[in-house]
């Protein structure tokens, strides 16, 4: 009987830490989730830019890290209004079709803190959008 005793006090001493190991876990696995939410809903903000003349169309708004994708940015892009005599073609941006631009998106994504992604254009894709231009010496 005595041997029965000491095995269930065995038993459960090491129930007891390997539940309070479980429960560490439980909470360093729940502050990692929090944190990486916290890292998706920081904000990014989108800016095309002629790197050449320092212009710059900046995007209204800013984006969740957690929506950013080719398709939202394109969209994004797409609401801007184009000029007259252009208002039902679409922009041409040949950036967007480049390997450099998909680099510098995962990058933005796997980044922390609010960032600004610039989407190096020409003077002639800037044209194509009745947006006010800025320009990064005077702002």
């Amino acid at each position: 009987m005595i041997n029965f005793s000491f095995i269930a006090d065995l038993i459960g001493i090491v129930s007891a830490i390997a539940a309070v190991a479980a429960w560490i876990n439980t909470k360093r696995i729940q502050l990692n989730q929090r944190q990486e939410l916290e890292r998706l809903n920081q904000k990014v903000k989108i800016r095309l830019i002629d790197e050449t003349t320092g212009n710059f169309i900046a995007l209204p708004g800013e984006m969740r890290r957690d929506e950013l994708s080719r398709a939202e940015i394109l969209g994004w892009i797409g609401m801007l209004p184009m000029i007259e005599g252009k208002e039902r073609e679409r922009y041409k941006l040949r950036f967007t079709n480049d390997e450099e631009f998909f680099i510098r998106m995962n990058d933005i994504i796997a980044g922390s803190g609010d960032m600004i992604f610039d989407i190096p254009c020409s003077e002639s894709d800037l044209a194509q959008f009745a947006v006010e231009k800025k320009n990064l010496i005077e702002s």
